[in-house]
C-alpha cells in the first residue's frame, strides 16, 4: 500500500504542475502555431505603431506614423535577446508540460496495473465458485427448481465462503450453467501478476434460449457474488478499492482495447450442462488456474 500511496502522491504533483503550466502553454500554442495567434502579435504590433503616430496636436500625420514604426521596430531589435528568451522559455514549458503529462500518464499506467495485482492477490484460481442443486418441481411438471450456492474465496481465512443462495424456475430437461472465463496472458500469470478468473454468469436450458436464461452475475458494486468475500478480510486494499478494480476487469471482458492493456489473453463463455435429479444431487463447480471450470461430480 506504500507504494500505491506513494505513486498517487506523485501524480497529484503531476497534476498540480500541469494545471499551472496548461495556461502558459496554451497562450504559447495560440501565438505561435496558429494563424489567429500571428494576427494578433500583427494587429498588436500595428496598434502600438499607430498610439505612437499621433502628433502634439492629437492628429495622425504620416511623419510621425513613418516615425512611430521606426522606433517600434528598433525597440523590438533592442529588445530582440529578451524576446527570444522568453520565446525559449515557453518552448520549454511546452516540453515540459509534455513530459510532465507523459510521466503522469505512465504514473497512472504503474498505479493501475499495481492495483489491478492488489486485487488479483485476493482471488484464487483453483478454487469452488458455486454448487447447483436441480430437482423437478413437484407442483408445476416440465419445471425444475435451481439451487444456487455461490462460494468467494476468503484471503484473511484463507477458504471458500457462502457468498449467497438464489433459486431459479427453468424448465427443460438438461440445464445449462453457463461461466464467465477471464485468463491472462500466460508470461503474467507466470510471474505471478495476474490469476486467471471464472465467475457463473448465466443459466439457461435446451427450452430456454441462452439470450432469455436468468442472470447469475448479480453485482454489488460492479463485482459478481463469487468475488465478493467479506471487505474486512481483503489484502491490500479497502472495500471500495478492490470493487472499483474487479469492475474494471469486468468491463473489460467485453472491451477489447481494455483488456489487451489489462493483459487479457482471452475472455469467453463456457456452459456445463447438468441434469434434474429426483434425489436433489449436488454439483459441484471449480475454477481452475489454467483457465476455465469443471465439473467434480458429473452424472
Amino acid at each position: 500500500m506504500q507504494n500505491l500511496d506513494a505513486l498517487k502522491s506523485l501524480e497529484s504533483t503531476l497534476g498540480a504542475v500541469i494545471f499551472l503550466l496548461n495556461p502558459l502553454v496554451a497562450a504559447a500554442k495560440f501565438l505561435f502555431l496558429t494563424p489567429w495567434g500571428w494576427i494578433a502579435i500583427g494587429i498588436a504590433f500595428i496598434f502600438v505603431v499607430i498610439v505612437g503616430s499621433r502628433g502634439q496636436d492629437g492628429e495622425f500625420h504620416l511623419s510621425t506614423f513613418l516615425a512611430s514604426l521606426a522606433r517600434t521596430a528598433f525597440s523590438l531589435y533592442a529588445n530582440l535577446f529578451h524576446i527570444l528568451v522568453g520565446v525559449a522559455i515557453l518552448a520549454g514549458v511546452y516540453v515540459l508540460s509534455n513530459a510532465a503529462r507523459d510521466a503522469a500518464a505512465t504514473l497512472t499506467l504503474m498505479r493501475e496495473t499495481k492495483m489491478l495485482e492488489a486485487a488479483l492477490a485476493n482471488l484464487k484460481s483453483d478454487r469452488k465458485v458455486l454448487e447447483v442443486k436441480c430437482v423437478p418441481d413437484m407442483q408445476d411438471p416440465g419445471n425444475n427448481l435451481v439451487t444456487l450456492s455461490y462460494f468467494a474465496w476468503s484471503p484473511g481465512l484463507d477458504r471458500d465462503v457462502p457468498a449467497g443462495e438464489e433459486t431459479v424456475t427453468i424448465a427443460g430437461e438438461k440445464i445449462y450453467v453457463d461461466f464467465g472465463v477471464i485468463n491472462f496472458d500466460y508470461s503474467l500469470v507466470e510471474k505471478g501478476e495476474r490469476k486467471n478468473i471464472t465467475f457463473p454468469h448465466t443459466l439457461y436450458s435446451d427450452i430456454r434460449a441462452y439470450e432469455n436464461g436468468a442472470d447469475l452475475l448479480h453485482p454489488s458494486n460492479g463485482v459478481p457474488a463469487s468475488f465478493s468475500p467479506d471487505r474486512q478480510t481483503l489484502f491490500l486494499l479497502d472495500g471500495s478499492e478492490y470493487d472499483r478494480e474487479i469492475g474494471i476487469v469486468m468491463d473489460a471482458a467485453t472491451n477489447r482495447d481494455k483488456a489487451r492493456k489489462l493483459g487479457i489473453r482471452a475472455a469467453y463463455g463456457e456452459a456445463i450442462a447438468i441434469k434434474p435429479q429426483q434425489n436433489g444431487k449436488t454439483y459441484q463447480f471449480y475454477s481452475t488456474g489454467t483457465g476455465g471450470v469443471v465439473l467434480k461430480n458429473p452424472d
